[in-house]
């Protein structure tokens, strides 16, 4: 599950990067499911090619996050959203002081995602 759960991601995030055939197996092994043997069927190719080719297609995504870490940067990102967001919820029960000083812990968050894009 794990690995699906990474090849999902990287593959929103890299997809355009790959091949026309590396996409299409892929997508087909992951999404829809289907066994490599199937695969070959589909696409005429031996298992064995198949096989090669996500391996590929999934190394590649690697190497790519590796380099350029958009996966590894909305990460961060959506973690700082997600307090803003809490910092801005616990406001409103809140007096007048303790508003005010999560809101500049909220403003904080800001800065800092805004200082990383």
């Amino acid at each position: 599950m794990e690995k699906f759960v990474e090849v999902s991601y990287l593959y929103d995030f890299y997809e355009s990067l790959l091949t026309d055939k590396q996409r299409d197996l892929l997508m087909r092994y992951y999404f829809d499911d289907l066994s490599l043997g199937e695969l070959a069927t589909t696409y005429n190719i031996s298992r064995q090619s198949v096989f090669d080719t996500i391996k590929k297609a999934e190394q590649k995504m690697l190497d790519l996050e590796s380099k350029l870490e958009l996966w590894t940067k909305y990460v961060k990102q959506e973690k700082i959203l997600t307090e803003v967001k809490d910092k801005l919820k616990q406001c409103s029960p809140l007096g007048e002081t303790e508003k005010e000083k999560q809101l500049q812990e909220a403003i904080a968050l800001l800065e800092q995602l805004s200082s990383e894009m």
